[in-house]
């Protein structure tokens, strides 16, 4: 099976340099693609791995291609390991995923199972749950008054900018230090930046036990700023000594990686901010590597061999600037949920309105005739495409022109064409010149609008009514009047063969009497009869009071049946 495994198990950047334990911050070892592809047996397995002490989790971080899954087994001897347990995973983004290990007592090594392509692998020992302790504050270093620094400051974006999870503390401290880390994880990262920092904060959250993501404030490769914590929350990314340390940690590994030019300016605007902001000192006194608070190699040789350059430029300026984009978009909004929220749940044939809300941030106006919302990867047809698409591969335009500085809305159909669970990623672009995403643009990266569509089956009509039933029998037969029952409290009638009734003569019938010759009852209402008795010719209408048919006689016990009902 194939594997681009890239497993920075990431000890080599962060080992101590001193018998002292590592900062529980920091992952364990570090395998390039080839010297893991080695570590791999047929099966997956890798060797074992020492710990280095008593070690309460293992935290795990990781990419993956496609479907993937982890297990890890320990021993405490190195040789005999115990049964394989799957992660505990608390994070699950598209191709991103966090989770942990938790360590039987008195393990000495671990060894993994890794199924599937995975890009990314990050172990970390955590040897107590909870905040890293939090040192008192330290006393600002004397200075005469804050300067105005030279150096841009940078745009500081929110929280909610990139999907933050509630915090569950918020604990006050004054700023007047700083602490560069690195994240190590990929530098050139395909993830979208917003989904890298959900995924460190779950990490953060659910497998360290922290109360928030450790940092204070976060910075990616494409130069952009995160609010973390904030400046004026004590933080949790440097054991021993977070109290008034404000932590910026530069998203990537930079143990040889460098960073941009852009992100050098970006930090040096960022320091220059803290300095007018907070009166932190512009110098390596107080802004400081994170090894230089504790026992580990963060953050890289690379960054931190430039950490007196980043001061000097935050104090004398790093020559403005990058040059804006000509094709640039930051996000407002989109009325789909987030990919870290949940899904949209379709019917199979169902579709759903929506849209993306985008502000144009670079210097060409966007053009209802050419600029695109497209589905990802480029030049592809969607499974969620609707007829309401300009074409298979481009979803929607702007609703007019849309100049630098304004916002459009693109209109989105999402339809469930097929039973499945999808995530469905978008991109910008204007046709026949440039992708936002592409070098020397200002994106958004094309899997950065990301949306899950779960399309579930239509249930089946309801079976047609049985032919016999009573929906569709139609009228009912006509009933002959001589078979219907009478009432049960009707009174005894003749039998249908007895022959026809015998004649009656009018003057025998008394109202009083009972019609089978019983004795006379009084009926409700007999006391309002004018004559107390009733005359057969009355009842029948005047006809002869000679000898009646069958129909004068039925008629008679009708009417006297009725009486004596109550009728």
């Amino acid at each position: 099976m194939k594997r681009a495994v890239s497993l920075l198990l990431l000890a080599a950047a962060c080992q101590p340099a001193a018998p002292e334990p590592l900062d529980h911050s920091e992952p364990f070892a570090v395998f390039s693609p080839e010297s893991l592809a080695e570590r791999l047996t047929g099966d997956g397995r890798t060797g074992p791995f020492e710990l280095s002490g008593p070690t309460l989790r293992v935290g795990v971080l990781w990419d993956a291609v496609g479907p993937s899954s982890l297990e890890g087994r320990f021993s405490n001897d190195g040789r005999s390991f115990g049964p394989w347990h799957p992660l505990t995973v608390v994070f699950d983004e598209t191709r991103s995923h966090a989770g942990h290990l938790d360590v039987p007592w008195g393990s000495t090594s671990l060894q993994l199972r890794v199924q599937g392509e995975v890009s990314f692998l990050s172990l970390e020992e955590i040897h107590e749950l909870g905040e890293p302790d939090a040192a008192p504050l330290e006393p600002l270093p004397p200075v005469a008054r804050a300067r105005q620094a030279l150096a841009p400051f940078p745009t500081i974006l929110s929280r909610a900018a990139w999907g933050a999870r509630a915090p569950t503390c918020s604990s006050p401290t004054t700023p007047s230090r700083a602490a560069i880390h690195h994240s190590v994880s990929p530098t050139n990262d395909a993830t979208p930046a917003e989904q890298r920092l959900r995924q460190i904060q779950a990490f953060h959250m659910d497998s360290r036990g922290y109360c928030d993501v450790g940092y204070n404030f976060l910075m990616t490769r494409d130069a952009r700023v995160w609010t973390g914590r904030g400046a004026t929350v004590l933080g949790g990314h440097a054991a021993n000594a977070n109290g008034g340390n404000v932590g910026i940690c530069v998203v990537g590994t930079y143990t040889t990686d460098q960073p941009t030019t852009q992100q050098m300016c970006a930090g040096a605007g960022f320091l220059a901010w803290l300095h007018a902001t907070y009166n932190v000192p512009l110098n390596r006194t107080a802004m400081k590597g994170h090894r230089e608070y504790g026992q580990t190699a963060c953050p890289g040789d690379a960054l931190f061999g430039r950490l007196n350059e980043l001061v000097m430029l935050a104090s004398n300026g790093c020559g403005g600037p990058p040059p804006t984009p000509a094709w640039r978009a930051e996000f407002v909004s989109q009325s789909f949920p987030g990919a870290h929220v949940g899904a949209v749940t379709l019917t199979q044939g169902d579709f759903v309105d929506g849209f993306v809300e985008l502000r144009n941030t670079g210097t060409q106006t966007w053009t209802t005739a050419a600029t695109r919302l497209a589905p990802t990867p480029r030049d592809q047809p969607s499974p969620l495409g609707a007829s309401t698409w300009l074409t298979s591969n481009r979803v929607s335009g702007p609703p007019a022109n849309t100049p630098p500085g304004q916002v459009a809305r693109f209109p989105a159909r999402l339809q469930g064409n097929s039973v499945g669970a999808f995530t469905q990623t978008f991109g910008l672009l204007h046709e026949n010149t440039a992708w936002f995403s592409d070098p020397g643009q200002g994106g958004p990266a094309d899997t950065f609008i990301t949306v899950r569509v779960n399309v579930v089956p239509r249930p089946p009509p309801p079976p047609p009514p049985d032919a016999g039933s009573a929906a569709d029998a139609g009228a009912p037969p006509p009933v002959d009047a001589g078979s219907m029952t009478p009432p049960p409290d009707a009174g005894p009638t003749t039998p249908p063969d007895a022959g026809p009734p015998p004649a009656v003569d009018a003057g025998e019938v008394d109202a009083g009497a009972d019609v089978d010759g019983g004795a006379p009852e009084a009926f409700p209402g007999d006391e309002a009869d004018t004559g107390g008795e009733e005359r057969i010719d009355d009842v029948i209408g005047g006809c002869s009071a000679a000898p009646m048919g069958a129909l004068a006689s039925l008629a008679l016990l009708g009417r006297l049946r009725r009486r004596r009902a109550g009728w």
